[in-house]
């Protein structure tokens, strides 16, 4: 991924991301609406494992790009925004959650009380992950990291968890799919519904500074 230093840097990024992404589920959708030498089983099992995948991959990037941008910015971390002080921190936060020590934890505290004023540490490919099974549970985690709100994603849930999560496993264990060529274009279409949610809500939280304690 490109070094992202500005707003601009950002956007670039995330247009290229969810551009190909578009094009190659919109590809497939063709592809399943008319004939071809492929039977209509293999192309939707094809169609499911895809969507998922651009689903996890998208979310992943696209995260990790907002964390560069706000690391970027050189912020401080007593102004950032409380979870991203703590995605920030957290591995001195760790230490005093964790340690029976008190020498220890007394340390890690000292040194957090120190390092609110200086500038965040901030790392999207290390901070944010899908766990290789991007749920509505991990989602609402990665999504909680940044600040940035689940509750429209609310709406979604059953069908992250129920129909694309659920029929991605069965895909990988090898178990049949129950699911016609409708089913699958309803999923390739709510699917992008998401991408879209996600690279608006991070384009927003960027450009309004939402990652800045008020």
């Amino acid at each position: 991924m490109k070094q992202i230093r500005t707003l601009t840097d950002l956007q670039s990024v995330l247009d290229n991301e969810f551009s190909w992404r578009l094009k190659e589920i919109a590809e497939l959708k063709g592809v399943v609406r008319r004939p071809q030498p492929l039977s209509e089983y293999t192309v939707v099992r094809a169609g499911v494992a895809l969507a998922y995948a651009h689903w996890e991959g998208f979310v992943k990037s696209a995260l990790a790009a907002y964390v560069d941008y706000v690391d970027s910015t050189r912020i401080p971390n007593c102004d950032l925004i409380t979870p991203l002080a703590v995605l920030s921190l957290n591995s001195k936060l760790r230490i005093i959650t964790e340690t029976k020590s008190a020498e220890t934890s007394t340390s890690a505290f000292e040194f957090i009380r120190d390092q609110m004023s200086q500038r965040a540490k901030l790392t999207g490919k290390e901070m944010i992950s899908t766990e290789a099974n991007l749920s509505s549970t991990v989602l609402k985690q990665i999504l909680g990291a940044v600040g940035i709100s689940i509750v429209r994603y609310e709406t979604r849930f059953n069908f992250i968890d129920e129909t694309l999560l659920k029929n991605r496993h069965a895909i990988a264990h090898g178990e049949a799919l129950v699911l016609d060529k409708f089913g699958w274009l309803t999923v390739a279409d709510e699917t992008v519904t998401l991408l879209r949610w996600v690279k608006t809500d991070i384009e927003n939280a960027a450009s309004s500074s939402a990652y800045r304690r008020i």
